[in-house]
């Protein structure tokens, strides 16, 4: 008959097993509602871009304007994704602190290595009208141009990217530590963010403050890239008001109540996806199409 020491421990096996198959489970969901974000954010951008070629009257610096727009709100939705999935991790590090079991930890870092991977592979990927504000690659294009502090990724200077750069201090308990998240091209000498069945929990510590940090620079390079979204609303309202007010009525016939109620359904068509994909910017008006109704 087994003893009352091997029982529990046979328990506790089947404890451990159990929160890292939900664990696991909890990433998995994860990462699956963030690639139909970004399924959404794609077709947004995309409605966004039919928008931009109904006002072919429009001028050239309203059409610019709305390009801007585009960027800025499918990157910003994209920066809600990843700030979603570095929240995730610190949760996975929090899990590791209270766990010392070999196998549950060897999970929590396989784990991590997927959220990474797909942080890593979707910023390097996301370009939108030809460009690309969350990364920044080893050999940047003379024509690129990036939101002020929006970079997550850098292949050209690690701490040019919230997720490669180094964080660095001491914990509550006075240990010091120096973390980065994502390898990068531009070399580190901080330590990737790894769980193990040697990791301590002053390690697991100095690896959550550096998530902490990591967080606020991803909520800095939202409100960097929500200022040149407004910057570009106000910029394409006003180019469509002064484009209408210089032209006769015999001039923006095109414009016709049918026409200009079509425009409005693209716009609420839009808001409703934004909604979907949570964003911060859900409830977006858009008021260059307003002002044709």
């Amino acid at each position: 008959m087994p003893s009352i020491s091997a029982l529990s421990a046979a328990n506790s096996q089947q404890a451990a097993v159990a929160r890292s198959q939900a664990s696991r489970l909890e990433s998995e969901k994860l990462l699956s509602a963030t690639a139909a974000n970004r399924l959404r954010l794609t077709n947004l951008a995309a409605s966004q871009q039919t928008r931009e070629s109904a006002f072919s009257a429009v001028a050239d610096a309203q059409r610019e304007a709305t390009k801007t727009v585009i960027k800025a709100e499918t990157t910003s939705g994209y920066l809600y994704e990843a700030g979603a999935i570095v929240n995730r991790m610190t949760d996975l590090i929090g899990n590791a602190m209270y766990s010392s079991d070999a196998g549950e930890r060897s999970t929590i870092n396989e784990e991590l290595s997927s959220l990474k991977n797909a942080l890593n592979t979707t910023t390097k990927s996301m370009s939108v009208e030809g460009e690309n504000w969350v990364y920044e690659p080893a050999v940047a294009s003379s024509s690129q141009t990036k939101a002020p502090d929006a970079v997550l990724v850098s292949d050209t200077n690690a701490q040019n990217g919230v997720l490669t750069k180094s964080y660095s201090g001491t914990t509550v308990n006075g240990t010091a530590y120096s973390y980065h998240l994502l390898s990068s091209a531009s070399t580190s000498s901080s330590s990737e963010i790894a769980v193990s069945a040697t990791t301590s929990n002053e390690e697991l510590q100095g690896m959550r403050a550096a998530l902490g940090k990591m967080l606020q620079g991803i909520s800095s390079a939202q409100s960097n890239v929500a200022s040149v979204s407004n910057k570009a609303r106000e910029a394409e309202s006003d180019a469509i008001q002064k484009q209408l007010g210089s032209q006769t009525s015999s001039q923006i016939t095109d414009f016709t109540p049918a026409n200009r109620e079509k425009l409005f359904d693209m716009a609420s068509n839009v808001r409703d996806q934004l909604a979907a994909s949570r964003l911060p910017i859900a409830n977006v008006q858009m008021s260059a199409l307003a002002l044709l109704r």
